[in-house]
């Protein structure tokens, strides 16, 4: 879901904006919800009781703490929030260039002027976490892959399971990983009715995971071979084309260790954070059948073959 926060003091223009945006929601069959502030104080506590704003709406020229020093004080916290002031004569202009606004809209507001600005910010929203969008009884549906437990197969229908409400559409369950592919890291096919959210995983044995929900899910035995043998053929690309990729590219040294070592995945970048790489990819699958679970014949094979293609690319 996203989340849409309105601050402005002035009652009237407040409702008016949240009634524009409402319509606009419902219309777009969107998955948001608003929330209405009268100080960038409140928004303030808001934001830190609970975390997440993914789009603002502010009036700068709010009494006590104003417009700019809100989203100053935001900026501190959140680089991604993305905010929309709403300005008289353009006034702060200069201040808003610092915090990285994402547009402006003067008083009196002009409906379609808004709505193009929040349309913009919400497709940009949702394509920083992902977004899946289908058809279902003859509504447009947008959906946040964060907000996603599972899908699951039921015949031609595919069952999309979030916390609040389960929706369906008429789609094979193949086509909908395919377009997941660029999110691998985040959803993993575990069986062939269940495409699984690995956030929402609760419990996991090598039988069965149960998610966030209560729903237990079988794993099927060629899961976890699948990953290892993706990255054992990538690896012995390389190998065997001196550095090269399949596609021709040229590997350095730096990179191969960067994008595929074990240690190379725990590297940090500038802000101290892990970047991870591929074997963090395999690491996060494996750990769907537990370090201590038993491991199938095939999978042991790819494992070793493995070993001995990073002993042979590092040594």
């Amino acid at each position: 879901m996203i989340r849409i926060g309105i601050c402005d003091e002035a009652e009237e223009d407040l409702q008016m904006l949240r009634a524009i945006l409402q319509d606009m929601i419902e219309k777009a069959c969107m998955n948001a919800e608003i929330l209405c502030f009268q100080s960038g104080e409140a928004l303030l506590f808001e934001i830190e009781q609970n975390k997440r704003m993914d789009i603002i709406l502010i009036e700068i020229g709010l009494q006590g703490i104003n417009g700019v020093e809100t989203a100053r004080k935001i900026r501190k916290t959140d680089v991604n929030t993305l905010l929309i002031f709403i300005t008289r004569d353009g006034q702060y202009w200069k201040e808003i260039i610092n915090v990285q606004p994402f547009a402006h809209i003067d008083k009196p507001i002009v409906k379609e002027k808004l709505e193009e600005a929040v349309v913009r910010a919400v497709a940009l929203a949702g394509s920083r976490g992902g977004m899946i969008q289908f058809s279902s009884r003859k509504k447009e549906y947008r959906i946040l892959l964060r907000e996603i437990f599972y899908f699951e197969s039921d015949k031609r229908e595919v069952l999309v399971f979030c916390e609040k409400k389960t929706y369906s559409f008429y789609r094979k369950l193949d086509e909908v990983e395919e377009e997941l592919k660029q999110y691998h890291e985040r959803f993993l096919r575990i069986h062939k009715s269940f495409l699984v959210n690995l956030v929402y995983i609760k419990e996991l044995s090598y039988e069965k995971i149960i998610m966030c929900d209560g729903k237990e899910i079988t794993i099927r035995d060629k899961t976890i071979s699948k990953y290892y043998y993706r990255l054992y053929r990538k690896l012995k690309t390389i190998v065997k084309n001196d550095g090269f990729t399949s596609s021709g590219k040229k590997i350095s040294c730096k990179n191969l260790y960067e994008k595929y070592s074990v240690k190379g995945a725990h590297l940090k970048d500038v802000n101290g954070h892990i970047k991870g790489n591929f074997i963090t990819y395999v690491q996060r699958a494996q750990k769907v059948f537990g370090e201590n679970e038993p491991i199938d014949r095939k999978t042991r094979r790819h494992m070793l073959k493995i070993r001995r293609t990073l002993d042979e690319v590092f040594k």
